[in-house]
């Protein structure tokens, strides 16, 4: 789901209705853009936080950067 969320209404309304595990606002105009303009388009993404009420004490930003460089390097390193 590529949007901000910001109530938790919002959130359970949406993870209903669209099953999501994630959102994502940060690509979506990125994505529009190539959609299009019919280029292709990946965005890979780290996870740092639950979507849940804002509490950033509960946020692992670094645990989520070294996932995405493991994840990375695993696409990048293959012959």
């Amino acid at each position: 789901m590529m949007r901000s969320t910001g109530t938790l209404s919002t959130t359970e309304r949406l993870k209903s209705q669209y099953q999501a595990d994630i959102e994502s606002m940060e690509g979506a105009s990125v994505f529009y853009a190539c959609r299009m303009l019919d280029i292709p388009f990946v965005s890979i993404r780290c996870v740092s936080n639950m979507v849940e009420k804002r509490d950033k004490s509960k946020w692992n930003i670094v645990g989520a950067i070294e996932n995405l460089n493991k994840t990375l390097i695993k696409i990048f390193d293959q012959d």
